[in-house]
């Protein structure tokens, strides 16, 4: 749960009332036998928040098993984090990365994200104008919007960077979307713009079995 810290201040208690809440139902004992099988969970949602519809429960599955890719020279594997399906490294300063990560519906919808990322440089909130003039990439044969923006960047676990860039793709699939985002000083992140877009663009889905 991220906000403004009055609201959130006042949402403590139901945040970890709903975090109490989350269960597994039966088929952890399929699960337990069978590694493979698909777990199901369920939860109760805090007071007042809105009804999710099938597209936005987080308890949707998401298969991404299949996703590959073609890594632009110089980047290189990075350590799995949690909640993404991948993270790479490029660069020499030790803070750039891109990360992969897949969420069941729209992953809050695309016009949020966007904000979101022009609020992690600390820049003005993009208009309706702004959103629908950036650049689209086919990305799994999709249009997808990419953003491009700049300033000093504040992420998750309090990850820090000055005159940093951000370039970010989001893709919208059937039930889930794709968020790719590049992240790191200013001059390595745009000095690697093209190797960005190539790898969205390189993204496959393998469809044998």
């Amino acid at each position: 749960m991220v906000g403004p810290e009055g609201p959130l201040e006042g949402e403590r208690e139901h945040f970890a009332d709903f975090c109490r809440s989350l269960r597994f139902e039966q088929q952890v004992a399929a699960h337990q036998t069978d590694p493979h099988a698909g777990l199901t969970g369920s939860f109760e949602l805090p007071p007042g928040h809105p009804p999710l519809t099938a597209q936005q429960d987080p308890a949707a599955p998401s298969d991404f098993s299949n996703l590959t890719w073609e890594l632009p020279a110089g980047w290189r594997e990075g350590k799995r984090k949690p909640m993404r399906l991948a993270t790479m490294e490029f660069g020499d300063s030790g803070q750039s990365e891109v990360s992969v990560i897949v969420l069941s519906g729209t992953g809050g919808g695309k016009v949020a994200n966007i904000k979101r990322w022009y609020q992690q440089v600390g820049r003005p909130e993009p208009s309706s104008e702004d959103i629908a003039g950036l650049e689209n990439l086919e990305v799994l044969d999709k249009p997808s919007p990419l953003v491009e923006v700049s300033g000093d960047f504040s992420g998750m676990g309090r990850r820090q960077i000055s005159d940093a860039g951000l370039l970010g793709l989001i893709c919208e699939l059937a039930g889930q979307t794709l968020f790719i985002k590049m992240t790191g000083p200013k001059d390595e992140v745009f000095g690697q713009r093209e190797a960005f877009k190539a790898f969205c663009r390189s993204l496959t889905q393998d469809q044998s079995d």
